[in-house]
């Protein structure tokens, strides 16, 4: 009985992840100007919505972060200087 209990469980935490994920992704925050980007235990992503909102994404318990970028494009030499 407590296995089945587990089993629903799970399965409707699957489903409020799914929701969950599907409107994070309608804000296309792969297209948006990141305005600052902390990561520690958690991420914390910082984005640019219009000029009178921005969003922060934070991802909780992250077992990895991997951070990539092609600064080669810059005429900057530190990012401070933006």
């Amino acid at each position: 009985m407590d296995i089945f209990l587990g089993i629903i469980e799970l399965e409707r935490m699957m489903v409020m992840i799914k929701m969950l994920q599907e409107k994070i992704n309608q804000t296309e925050y792969w297209d948006l100007k990141i305005l600052d980007l902390n990561a520690n235990d958690e991420v914390n992503i910082f984005v640019y919505n219009d000029d009178d909102t921005s969003w922060k994404i934070s991802f909780l318990s992250c077992f990895r972060v991997t951070y990539e970028t092609d600064s080669t494009w810059r005429t900057i030499i530190h990012v401070r200087e933006i």
